[in-house]
């Protein structure tokens, strides 16, 4: 009985208290919990950082795997076809081949047209430097020489060969056993390159296929094409071309079922072009090996939570020399440095405001200051000036910057292996950033348009700071 009259108090008493130690349990593990989310370390929620997701990157390898493995059965089938043609990028003139953006969105408009026509698909662009010193093939072999020398990796820094033929890259010591290739080599395009008969007069058709500047005059209309008709004349065609708008033949009534074949007509329309050269390019061995140099400087680089910043920007003068192109001086005035400036550090507080959401109101000025460790710029120009005003103005606010070494210049411009080398370089390392600022140019824009990267646009043009969202349009063809 005495049991029975103290046991509702003492059971009162009991889950009272297990309640008190489970609301301080909770209320304890709340706490930890919102302390780590909001620590500018590993745990920051890494939702808001502004990436690319990686299933979309994965998709695109995924189809390029698929067009590069059809692409090359149809090529297989071709053995012994009278009438299988040949299309050669050519960048023989250097007037004619502009920059490495142009090269690059004429290469990806000729590949799909290699593509849908059956046809092999080689590119001869040996000026100012031959290609193969910069871009490897991935998973279709374009190499007009078929050289294999690209296919050997170094452990040792990188000479440049300037020679057309031959021994393309040079290490200081002994190279590794050839790794291995991935890229299919089209033995029906070579074979028939092979024959001189293929190469005479009668049997090429040269065609030009550019934009002509400044008025921007299309030589072609890809989306009225009849490649079946155009092309039959003859079996080797040779291109010059800068048109970047391989989506055309999304919409062109005469490759229909060819587009329908290929599934090209499944995929967004601003996927065509980096599926083509994830196909077509990769690093070389040598671009690759110095490209990691500067990224060994950041330990952090891999780091999900690493902000990584591209700015681009494009003044078209280079040390004092005269504005490229002598056209462009009575149509460019280029914006100040100070508009880069301030856009740039905007882009940083924008992605600072992404990362402090879920932070604590307490801690948040605490945290964003030490968001800014997490920041890396990379700034490329054609203008020393402008990359030195950049980079002086970030190392002021304590944030990490480079740039790549070598003179600054202009594809066109490069009077050295080692300058026309930074071009690459500097447009395979824009890729690789999470966010950019970018200059009215093919060069960034190709850039933003195989990484699908956030990017700002510069207009450039104009002496004030214009601005726009990169919509996946190259301002060329738009």
């Amino acid at each position: 009985m005495k049991l029975s009259r103290h046991l509702p108090f003492r059971s009162g008493f009991h889950c009272s208290t297990v309640f008190l130690v489970v609301l301080l349990q909770f209320i304890f593990l709340w706490h930890q919990l919102k302390l780590n989310i909001n620590s500018p370390g590993p745990n920051l929620r890494r939702s808001l950082t502004v990436r690319v997701p990686d299933e979309t990157h994965a998709f695109l390898d995924r189809a390029a795997d698929g067009i590069a493995e059809q692409y090359h059965a149809k090529l297989l089938a071709a053995q012994g076809d009278p009438s299988h043609k040949v299309i050669i990028f050519d960048c023989l003139e250097q007037g004619k081949c502009y920059g490495l953006g142009d090269r690059l969105r004429g290469i990806s408009t000729l590949f799909y047209l290699s593509v849908l026509t059956g046809s092999s698909f080689f590119i001869n662009a040996p000026i100012p430097y031959p290609l193969e010193n910069f871009m490897v093939p991935r998973l279709h072999d374009w190499r007009i020489n078929g050289n294999n020398e690209t296919g050997k990796q170094s452990k040792k820094p990188c000479t440049w060969a300037e020679g057309l033929e031959g021994r393309i890259q040079t290490p200081f010591d002994e190279v590794d056993e050839p790794k291995p290739e991935l890229a299919q080599v089209d033995t029906v395009g070579r074979n028939l390159l092979k024959q001189s008969s293929l190469r005479s007069q009668q049997d090429t058709q040269f065609w030009d296929w550019l934009i002509q500047w400044p008025q921007r005059l299309w030589k072609v209309d890809v989306e009225t094409f009849d490649a079946e008709q155009e092309l039959s004349g003859k079996r080797l065609h040779r291109f010059i071309c800068n048109l970047g708008y391989p989506q055309a033949y999304l919409t062109n009534e005469h490759l229909k079922k060819e587009v329908q074949g290929y599934h090209m007509d499944k995929l967004p329309q601003h996927y065509l072009f980096p599926v083509a050269l994830r196909v077509l390019f990769k690093p070389s061995p040598c671009v690759q090996a110095e490209m990691d140099q500067y990224v060994r400087r950041f330990p952090d680089w891999h780091d999900p939570d690493t902000i990584k910043i591209g700015v681009q920007v494009r003044t078209y003068v280079m040390e004092g020399a005269p504005i490229i192109d002598g056209f462009l001086t009575g149509h460019i005035q280029p914006p100040p440095l100070e508009c880069y400036e301030d856009l740039m550090f905007d882009i940083i507080r924008d992605e600072f405001r992404r990362r402090t959401q879920s932070m604590n109101e307490l801690d948040k000025w605490d945290d964003r200051s030490r968001l800014r460790e997490r920041v890396i710029v990379f700034v490329t120009s054609d203008n020393q000036q402008a990359i030195d005003y950049l980079n002086t103005n970030l190392f002021q606010f304590g944030i990490r910057s480079f740039s790549t070494k070598h003179m600054p210049s202009h594809i066109l411009e490069s009077t050295t292996i080692e300058a026309a080398a930074k071009t690459y370089i500097d447009w395979w390392l824009l890729t690789q950033m999470d966010r950019l600022l970018i200059t009215k140019s093919t060069f960034g824009e190709t850039a933003a348009a195989y990484s699908l990267k956030p990017t700002v646009v510069v207009d450039g043009w104009v002496d004030s700071c214009r601005t726009w969202k990169f919509n996946n349009t190259f301002h060329s063809d738009g």
